[in-house]
């Protein structure tokens, strides 16, 4: 159960990595050739960088490996104990399922709606422009990285809680978009935002993991990505209605921080019952207790045999 979340933060870094130079260069290709032909080049290093990854650490996987003892059968302890009592049926049938599976379509709704409209307001609405908006998303981007691996290691520590922390967070990012044309707020923004989305990135692993654990992590895994994902699509289009029937980004921004606040909210009642299982159990094999004598022993017996 060690550093888990901080694992994940620093697999997760690619998407980030990437996103400091996409906008800048998707601004330039836009500039030049149109927004069609420039998402088509940008395509381009799906077919000739991830896809051929993929299929090289696929077949890197698949090679025939000597078959010694694994770490996993060599620490047999605590965590598989804890993780044999695990069913799906129950865990699929549980309220905390279900409302980490609401609170990471909230945020999905949130994270994904400032992301798509961020550019387009801090371009036309703030009147920053087009190359300082590109830049902001970058820096975003950029500072991600730190959200990664510091909310995953802050979720090592806090579990469910630092979650919770990460979605008010996104809430916060979001006031900050209203005054947002004062330098220094702008600052604040790019550096609460960029935590914010780097931890909610890293959230869905971490919850599954702590909450459910390891016999079951690929189905709750599954299910919370496409609860994230109904959150992914539903919030942009809301926030583009919202705009083009008021004009302006105002009620938007406050539904978002809302829906922040209702996400961390959803977490209340949750518990990480595997991550505690696990714990009570590697506390208690750290610490054995010596059984105590039975009360019908008698005195001799208790106190030793007499010379």
């Amino acid at each position: 159960m060690q550093n888990q979340g901080l694992a994940i933060g620093a697999t997760l870094l690619g998407t980030a990595v990437a996103g400091i130079f996409t906008p800048r260069l998707a601004t330039m290709l836009i500039g030049l050739y149109g927004w069609r032909e420039a998402i088509a080049f940008l395509s381009i290093g799906i077919w000739v960088v991830a896809i051929p990854s993929f299929l090289w650490i696929i077949k890197d996987l698949g090679s025939d490996e000597p078959k010694t003892e694994s770490a996993e059968t060599r620490t047999k302890g605590a965590e598989q104990l804890a993780a044999a009592e695990m069913d799906f049926a129950d865990v699929i049938g549980s309220r905390t399922f279900w409302m980490i599976g609401l609170a990471v379509m909230l945020i999905g709704f949130v994270d994904q709606s400032v992301g798509q409209h961020m550019v387009m307001y801090l371009d036309r609405d703030v009147g920053l422009g087009p190359i300082v908006a590109a830049n902001v998303l970058s820096v975003v981007f950029a500072i991600s990285i730190v959200g990664k691996l510091g909310f995953g290691w802050f979720y090592d520590k806090l579990s469910v809680r630092g979650v919770m922390l990460c979605y008010f967070l996104m809430a916060v990012a979001v006031v900050l978009l209203f005054p947002v044309q004062i330098l220094w707020v702008l600052i604040l923004f790019s550096i609460v935002r960029g935590l914010a989305h780097g931890g909610a990135i890293v959230d869905i692993p971490v919850l599954s993991k702590h909450c459910f654990g390891p016999k079951v992590l690929g189905k709750t895994i599954g299910i919370l990505t496409a609860c994230v994902t109904v959150g992914f699509a539903l919030g942009p289009p809301i926030v583009g209605y919202l705009y083009d029937t008021q004009g302006n980004y105002r009620t938007a921004f406050f539904l978002l921080i809302g829906v922040s606040i209702a996400a961390g909210l959803s977490l209340l009642g949750v518990k990480a019952t595997y991550r505690e299982r696990v714990l009570a159990l590697e506390r208690a094999a750290a610490n054995p207790v010596e059984p105590e004598p039975a009360w019908g022993s008698s005195s001799r017996e208790r106190s030793g045999p007499s010379s």
